[in-house]
Order: C-alpha cells, then structure tokens, then sequence
C-alpha cells in the first residue's frame, strides 16, 4: 500500500454534511493530500448528530484504508500513521467498539507494530467473535511474526518519533474495551390484532430477552 501528499489543508464549515466530507477525503487521498485527509477526522468530530458523526468518521477511516494501495510506496507509512492516531482517539472515547478496534489493528500491523496491533484485534474478537475477518488478521499477524519478528516499517523520523506514545494509548483502549456485565434487554412492542401471529412471535424471542 502507498501514498503521496500536499501539506495545504482543506478548509471545512462548523458542520459539513458526511457525504461532503467523503467526498474532500476521497479527493485528498487520491491527490496525495495527507495533512487534508487527516484535517477531515476533526471536521466529522463536529457533526451533531451522534450517528452521523461516527458513520462519518467511520467511513473516513475506510476512505483511508482503501486508499492506501493506490499511493506510492514513500507515502504508506504516513497514512497509517494519521489512521492509527485516528482510530485511537475514536477508541479514547469509546472503547467498546469491535469494528474501529479491527480497523485500528490494521493499521498498526501495517506499521509493523504487532504487539498493538494483536491486541486490538483481539479486544475486538472479545467482544464480538462474529467480527469479520479478525480471526484471518490474528491469523495472519502470528505468520509474520514468525517470518520478520517484529521489524517495524520504516518511517520519517518525525513520524518514527510520535508513533511510541500512540501505540501505548491504543494498548490502553485495548485493555479498556470489554464486553459490558450485569445489563438486561427489555422487549417493548405496540400491536393491534396480531391476536394470531402474537403468540408465536413471544415465543421466539423469549429466549433472547429477560423482560416483555
């Protein structure tokens, strides 16, 4: 995977709709534009609506990924870099999420740290061991274990420098993300002449509830 980039950034309002945003990252990333991409990530922080906001950045981190095998091999290590210092601060804020943990993961085993890298993919499997794809990365991370140790890409000093503190803060998100304890799900339907289907439709999901 490769890269390029232009340090100008790209100027966004207050809130900017998430597909506008999507579409600056995506045209960032295909100009070589990192310090733009990266500046998105702040710019979907702002969006109000909660959903919005984490689909949004979600969907930034995706950009990113994808975009990393068009992009020149001198510019890889940067991407990863603003990825992995992304999806930490996302995991700052919430933990518990399977799917940026996998994200995170990726983007630290392509920066040769396997350590954080088999740590977040293993919080995400803790909490949901149906997650695509985790098994084959964990998979995959002790094969080039195996192969290279644990031999770090190389990167800019600068990038080298910064990339210690970010690992120690993505282990702790690691460490932090467990499957919630001691909570119960309450079934709350409204129905109107379902006299015939009611019944049936109780009994299939009373297993998976401890209150209707």
């Amino acid at each position: 995977m490769a890269l390029r980039l232009n340090p100008e950034p790209i100027s966004v309002s207050h809130e900017e709709h998430p597909e506008a945003l999507l579409a600056r990252a995506e045209a960032a990333l295909a100009d070589g534009r990192l310090d733009a991409y990266r500046s998105l990530f702040a710019a979907a922080g702002r969006i109000a609506d909660p959903h919005g906001r984490y689909r949004a950045r979600t969907s930034l981190l995706e950009r990113g990924l994808a975009a990393a095998g068009a992009l020149p091999d001198a510019r890889v290590g940067e991407l990863f870099v603003i990825l992995a210092a992304a999806v930490t601060e996302l995991l700052e804020e919430d933990p518990r999420e399977p799917v940026l943990l996998n994200y995170g993961g990726v983007a630290f085993y392509e920066l040769g740290a396997l350590r954080c890298a088999e740590r977040l993919f293993r919080a995400a499997a803790r909490l949901d061991s149906d997650l695509p794809h985790v098994a084959r990365n964990l998979e995959q991370l002790a094969a080039r274990r195996r192969a290279t140790g644990d031999a770090r890409v190389p990167l800019p000093a600068r990038l080298r420098a910064a990339l210690p503190d970010v690992e120690r803060r993505a282990e702790a998100c690691a460490g932090r993300a467990q499957p919630a304890a001691g909570l119960t799900l309450s079934l709350c339907m409204i129905v109107r002449d379902e006299e015939e289907m009611l019944p049936r439709c109780l009994e299939a999901v009373a297993g998976a509830v401890d209150e209707i």
